[in-house]
């Protein structure tokens, strides 16, 4: 609850029972949130688009972006998963359309993701070196790691 104390000027913020409290002792007054005052004390309306985002390396994505207040947050990924990750709440009828029809006009926009998600040299290296090692230990002779890398070290060096 909002209140002025009445020797300072000073508006503050108080709990409830303390601001209560505060009025009855005649130190403080309450304030009320004027409906005329940017905000008006009430939350702004959520606004919801669908935008082409430049991600990382110059790479353009699809991207629903949800603000409200201060908070901005933007979705990309299957439509069919909208509903279940994104926001915390429902995503407007008209929106999830507009996303779901422009994701499968442009297969370009989702590249960016479906590399996220797609095989990586990075994988494709530890899954060579993992059968590497599954290989030696069948025949008896484990493969040490280098104590200062992690990486493999090659039986007989």
């Amino acid at each position: 609850m909002k209140v002025k104390n009445l020797f300072t000027g000073i508006i503050s913020t108080e709990r409830a029972d303390i601001a209560l409290a505060l009025i009855r002792q005649g130190l403080c007054a309450r304030v009320d949130v004027d409906p005329t005052a940017p905000g008006g004390g009430k939350m702004p309306a959520p606004q919801w688009t669908v935008e082409i985002i430049k991600g990382f390396q110059n790479q353009d994505y699809l991207a629903i972006r949800f603000r409200q207040g201060s908070r901005d947050e933007t979705y990309s990924g299957a439509p069919l998963e909208l509903t279940a990750r994104a926001f915390g709440r429902e995503v407007p009828e008209a929106v999830a359309k507009e996303y779901a029809q422009q994701w499968l006009a442009s297969p370009e926009l989702r590249k960016f993701l479906d590399r996220q998600t797609g095989p990586h040299p990075e994988n494709e290296q530890a899954a060579k070196e993992l059968a590497t090692a599954n290989d030696v230990a069948k025949r008896g002779k484990c493969p040490r790691r280098s104590p200062a890398t992690g990486l493999v070290i090659p039986v007989g060096f």
